[in-house]
Protein backbone atom coordinates (compact mmCIF):
# COMPACT_ATOMS: atom_id res chain seq x y z
CA UNK A 1 0.00 0.00 0.00
CA UNK A 2 1.70 3.45 -1.25
CA UNK A 3 1.50 6.33 1.51
CA UNK A 4 -0.56 9.28 0.29
CA UNK A 5 2.01 12.63 0.88
CA UNK A 6 0.61 15.40 2.61
CA UNK A 7 3.29 17.77 0.79
CA UNK A 8 2.09 19.47 -1.86
CA UNK A 9 3.63 19.42 -5.20
CA UNK A 10 6.43 22.35 -5.92
CA UNK A 11 5.78 24.26 -8.86
CA UNK A 12 9.18 24.06 -10.88
CA UNK A 13 8.77 27.74 -11.84
CA UNK A 14 8.36 29.30 -8.23
CA UNK A 15 12.00 30.11 -7.36
CA UNK A 16 12.05 32.24 -11.04
CA UNK A 17 8.65 33.96 -10.52
CA UNK A 18 9.57 34.64 -7.32
CA UNK A 19 12.90 35.89 -8.58
CA UNK A 20 10.51 38.37 -11.39
CA UNK A 21 8.59 39.59 -9.05
CA UNK A 22 11.47 40.66 -6.73
CA UNK A 23 13.25 42.52 -9.85
CA UNK A 24 10.33 44.37 -10.35
CA UNK A 25 10.40 45.53 -6.77
CA UNK A 26 13.53 46.58 -7.24
CA UNK A 27 12.63 48.26 -10.67
CA UNK A 28 10.08 50.36 -9.13
CA UNK A 29 11.51 51.08 -5.97
CA UNK A 30 14.59 52.46 -8.11
CA UNK A 31 11.99 54.90 -9.99
CA UNK A 32 10.86 56.05 -7.05
CA UNK A 33 13.95 56.97 -6.13
CA UNK A 34 15.14 58.24 -8.95
CA UNK A 35 12.07 60.29 -10.18
CA UNK A 36 12.00 61.73 -6.57
CA UNK A 37 15.53 62.34 -6.82
CA UNK A 38 15.74 64.28 -10.34
CA UNK A 39 12.30 66.63 -9.11
CA UNK A 40 13.87 67.82 -5.79
CA UNK A 41 17.08 68.24 -7.81
CA UNK A 42 15.10 70.46 -10.39
CA UNK A 43 13.47 72.68 -7.75
CA UNK A 44 17.08 73.58 -6.08
CA UNK A 45 16.84 70.81 -3.15
CA UNK A 46 20.34 70.01 -2.52
CA UNK A 47 21.90 66.03 -2.93
CA UNK A 48 22.53 65.96 0.71
CA UNK A 49 19.31 66.66 1.80
CA UNK A 50 17.95 64.21 -0.63
CA UNK A 51 20.04 61.24 0.35
CA UNK A 52 19.24 62.17 4.29
CA UNK A 53 15.22 62.30 2.66
CA UNK A 54 15.43 58.82 0.93
CA UNK A 55 17.26 57.30 3.97
CA UNK A 56 15.35 58.30 7.00
CA UNK A 57 11.69 57.51 4.84
CA UNK A 58 13.56 53.65 3.92
CA UNK A 59 14.56 53.44 7.39
CA UNK A 60 10.94 54.50 8.72
CA UNK A 61 9.10 52.03 6.85
CA UNK A 62 9.50 49.11 8.90
CA UNK A 63 8.57 50.64 12.42
CA UNK A 64 5.35 52.06 10.42
CA UNK A 65 4.21 48.73 8.76
CA UNK A 66 5.03 47.55 12.55
CA UNK A 67 3.11 50.19 14.01
CA UNK A 68 0.20 49.53 11.37
CA UNK A 69 -0.30 45.71 11.67
CA UNK A 70 0.05 45.81 15.70
CA UNK A 71 -2.95 48.50 16.31
CA UNK A 72 -5.12 47.06 13.55
CA UNK A 73 -4.91 43.63 16.03
CA UNK A 74 -5.74 46.65 19.02
CA UNK A 75 -2.07 45.97 20.70
CA UNK A 76 -1.85 49.62 21.12
CA UNK A 77 1.07 49.26 23.87
CA UNK A 78 3.12 47.78 21.10
CA UNK A 79 2.64 50.58 18.53
CA UNK A 80 2.98 53.23 21.00
CA UNK A 81 6.53 51.46 22.26
CA UNK A 82 7.75 50.97 18.66
CA UNK A 83 7.06 54.87 17.61
CA UNK A 84 8.71 56.08 21.30
CA UNK A 85 11.61 53.66 20.96
CA UNK A 86 12.55 53.80 17.59
CA UNK A 87 12.54 57.83 18.23
CA UNK A 88 14.71 57.69 20.87
CA UNK A 89 16.71 54.95 19.12
CA UNK A 90 17.45 57.24 16.31
CA UNK A 91 18.51 60.47 17.80
CA UNK A 92 20.33 58.97 20.26
CA UNK A 93 22.09 55.84 19.10
CA UNK A 94 22.20 56.82 15.27
CA UNK A 95 23.22 60.24 15.85
CA UNK A 96 25.57 59.74 18.73
CA UNK A 97 27.45 56.96 16.51
CA UNK A 98 27.47 59.55 13.15
CA UNK A 99 28.86 62.25 15.53
CA UNK A 100 31.52 60.46 16.76
CA UNK A 101 32.60 58.85 13.76
CA UNK A 102 32.43 62.15 11.99
CA UNK A 103 35.60 64.53 11.71
CA UNK A 104 33.03 67.42 12.72
CA UNK A 105 33.20 69.33 16.08
CA UNK A 106 29.96 70.33 17.63
CA UNK A 107 29.56 72.99 20.34
CA UNK A 108 27.95 70.86 23.10
CA UNK A 109 26.40 73.72 24.50
CA UNK A 110 23.98 74.84 22.11
CA UNK A 111 22.50 71.40 22.72
CA UNK A 112 22.21 71.33 26.00
CA UNK A 113 19.09 72.64 26.79
CA UNK A 114 17.64 70.19 24.07
CA UNK A 115 19.37 67.04 25.49
CA UNK A 116 18.00 68.06 29.19
CA UNK A 117 14.68 68.58 27.58
CA UNK A 118 14.60 65.08 25.64
CA UNK A 119 16.04 63.58 28.90
CA UNK A 120 13.12 65.19 30.99
CA UNK A 121 10.57 64.28 28.56
CA UNK A 122 11.66 60.53 28.35
CA UNK A 123 12.06 60.51 32.20
CA UNK A 124 8.27 61.78 32.55
CA UNK A 125 7.31 58.93 29.78
CA UNK A 126 8.71 56.32 31.13
CA UNK A 127 7.17 57.33 34.82
CA UNK A 128 3.75 57.41 33.01
CA UNK A 129 3.98 54.01 31.40
CA UNK A 130 5.72 52.54 33.97
CA UNK A 131 2.92 53.40 36.54
CA UNK A 132 0.13 52.60 33.98
CA UNK A 133 -1.56 56.16 34.22
CA UNK A 134 -1.46 55.89 30.00
CA UNK A 135 -2.60 52.26 28.85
Amino acid sequence: MKRKSSRKKQNPQAPADSLGRRNHRNCYSLLIVESSSFIALSVGIPRVVIGETIVAFGTSIPEFATSVSSARECHFDLALGNIVGSGFVNITLILGVALVASPLTVNISAFANLALFSLIINLFLWYFLGSERIS
